[in-house]
C-alpha cells in the first residue's frame, strides 16, 4: 500500500491517496510531480520530470497561492528553476513541481 506524501510537519499537500483514487475511477491524466524540500532535491525532480515546469509553494494553510504569489508557471532550466524555486522555499514550507500543461487542459480543483 502506497503511504500517502506529507511534508515536514504532516501536513498532506494534495491529498494524492483519495485523488488517485478518484482520478483512477474516472481515468483523468494528472501531471508528474514531485515535492521537495531544497533546491537541490527540486533539480533531481527537474531531470526527472522535465521542462517546462510549474512551481508551487507548499505552506499549510495556503489556499490561494496565486493571491500570494506562490505560482511560478512556464519555468523553463535550471537557472530560474534555482532562482524561482528559492524564492518560493523562502515563503516556508515545500516546492511543489509539475509538469507544465498544454494550453487548454482543464485543472480540478478539490
Amino acid at each position: 500500500m502506497n503511504e500517502t506524501p506529507r511534508n515536514q510537519n504532516g501536513w498532506d499537500p494534495f491529498p494524492s491517496s483519495r485523488r488517485d483514487k478518484e482520478e483512477t475511477a474516472v481515468q483523468v491524466a494528472t501531471p508528474q510531480n514531485r515535492l521537495v524540500s531544497n533546491l537541490e532535491q527540486a533539480e533531481e525532480a527537474a531531470t526527472d520530470i522535465g521542462y517546462p515546469l510549474v512551481l508551487k509553494a507548499s505552506i499549510p494553510g495556503l489556499n490561494h497561492k496565486t493571491e500570494a504569489n506562490a505560482v511560478v508557471l512556464n519555468v523553463g532550466n535550471s537557472t530560474q528553476l534555482r532562482q524561482e524555486g528559492q524564492r518560493l522555499l523562502d515563503l516556508g514550507g515545500q516546492l511543489l513541481l509539475e509538469t507544465m500543461v498544454a494550453p487548454g487542459v482543464v485543472e480540478l480543483l478539490d
